[in-house]
């Protein structure tokens, strides 16, 4: 993340251009629903991302596995199902759900990489 795009602002835009909720934002990043609400309310606002400290990197990981995808499919349908969708890769779970788990960035690249390399989806 830069310095320019503060996490807020990257949290808006993904929501805005893929149709992310509230809840997807919680499950992705390991929030309480009512701390995603009030990072909302704060971008609209547009106060500082310190209300966001701690989930700047979850942010971040949610933001590169949807510009993996996005890569190979620019549809953000195709986006928000995929991470919606129960994964094989990932052993059933959906990756929406395992990006906020251990090692769960690693878990969810691995299988957008193999779905925008068409090896499987």
């Amino acid at each position: 993340m830069t310095v320019l795009d503060d996490p807020l602002t990257v949290l808006r835009r993904l929501r805005e251009n893929y149709g992310l909720t509230e809840d997807d934002v919680a499950r992705a990043t390991g929030a309480s629903l009512s701390a995603v609400r009030r990072w909302n309310k704060a971008a609209a606002d547009e106060q500082p991302a310190r209300r966001a400290n701690g989930y700047h990197e979850k942010i971040d990981d949610l933001r590169s596995i949807i510009q993996i995808l996005a890569s190979a499919y620019p549809s953000p349908e195709f986006v928000r199902v995929w991470l919606r969708s129960r994964s094989r890769l990932l052993g059933y779970e959906r990756p929406i759900d395992v990006l906020a788990t251990r090692n769960g960035f690693a878990r969810v690249a691995e299988a957008a990489h193999a779905a925008a390399s068409g090896d499987y989806v």
